[in-house]
């Protein structure tokens, strides 16, 4: 099923309205945690890059968790770089595979 671009659009601007509001927040909630002195702006600006560098790397691992299983990929995410993954992929199946030699039971 296809979502019309209107839908797409709506949620886009959602998303980007939520987030600018959290990251209003955020920043002059800061205030109440940071000692307010001549860094005080420095260590806002640090929180807020903090906070930033930690969704975009949040949204990182959750498209290459969602994308690299396909084979065919469009878009921002036809560059992504799927060797990692399947590595640890097939190393986390291998680890839950059950083992096929028998346990010598005898005493």
């Amino acid at each position: 099923m296809q979502m019309p671009i209107i839908v797409g659009v709506i949620l886009a601007i959602m998303a980007l309205v939520t987030l600018s509001g959290w990251f209003y927040e955020y920043a002059t909630g800061m205030r109440e945690l940071v000692l307010d002195d001549k860094l005080f702006n420095y260590r806002i600006a640090a929180a807020t890059l903090f906070s930033t560098l930690f969704m975009v790397g949040i949204f990182w691992v959750i498209a290459t968790v969602n994308e690299c299983p396909n084979q065919t990929r469009e878009g921002i995410f036809a560059g992504l770089n799927c060797e990692g993954y399947l590595m640890i992929k097939t190393s986390a199946d291998n680890l839950f595979q059950p083992k096929d030699k028998a346990i010598d039971q005898s005493l």
